[in-house]
């Protein structure tokens, strides 16, 4: 296939496109089928190899391509820096809003073969995704490598590009980030916390970060720096029974 010298088109790029996100999986579908994709590894190594090189660091990486409410017309789904909750803890809220005077960048993106171009699926009013999407607007080469990095794995219809960072990001590596979906409020939360006694069998990746495993030599692997679980009943550590499907994000140190 051919790929387009501007994938990164701004037209494109920083338009939601519901009809791309209303089909997404679930995270559980998802992951099954990512996980057991022969060149998965391959590709994580390739995408952190290319990221890496670049000097980018961990500012940006993969995501796992999946969905968590189901849009309305006219709406998108935007992280806002929120109070939430009794305790009135400083999170970042991703719910389905409709107004676009809200000054928000694109956060996560998918390719479309269709239209042979990167299309939005997620927006952040948070600094460092802004800061973010201004860089990129200006690395059409980038954009383009990373395309085709991504389709030459055949991994393009499941996993697709994201902004890692974000304000509230902990530095501290007790802590985490922890992602919970309140049906009531038809939101994802996600909250600083101290890093809870995970199970294992029930944690799915959902977002890779690049990091070179070996400074002595050209290693390179992608950090699992997200987490979702794969049913209602896996979601042991949340206080009300609506938090369901919950995400937990654990900063690449």
């Amino acid at each position: 296939m051919q790929i387009l010298n501007n994938v990164f088109e701004e037209s494109h790029a920083s338009r939601f496109e519901r009809d791309s996100y209303l089909y997404l999986p679930s995270v559980k579908q998802a992951y099954s089928e990512v996980k057991s994709h022969p060149e998965f590894d391959n590709l994580l190594h390739n995408f952190a190899e290319f990221v890496l090189h670049e000097g980018l660091g961990d500012k940006f990486g993969l995501f796992l391509l999946h969905r968590h409410f189901l849009p309305a017309e006219g709406t998108q789904p935007i992280e806002r820096i929120m109070k939430w909750g009794l305790a009135q803890e400083t999170s970042l809220v991703t719910q389905m809003i409709s107004d676009v005077d809200i000054d928000c960048a694109p956060s996560r993106w998918k390719y479309d073969v269709t239209l042979n171009r990167f299309v939005a699926l997620e927006f952040s009013c948070d600094s460092k995704v802004k800061e973010a999407w201004s860089f990129l607007q200006s690395q059409s080469d980038l954009m383009h490598k990373i395309a085709k990095i991504l389709l030459e794995s055949g991994l393009y219809t499941h996993l697709g590009f994201t902004t890692a960072d974000r304000e509230i990001l902990p530095k501290n590596s007790n802590k985490c980030l922890i992602e919970s979906s309140d049906r009531e409020s038809n939101a994802s939360i996600v909250q600083v916390k101290e890093k809870p006694n995970f199970r294992s069998d029930t944690l799915i990746p959902t977002v890779w970060v690049p990091i070179k495993s070996c400074w002595c030599e050209e290693k390179y692997e992608c950090h699992q720096w997200c987490w979702g679980y794969g049913s209602d009943t896996d979601c042991a550590n949340v206080e009300h029974e609506r938090f369901v499907e919950g995400h937990d994000r654990v900063p690449c140190m």
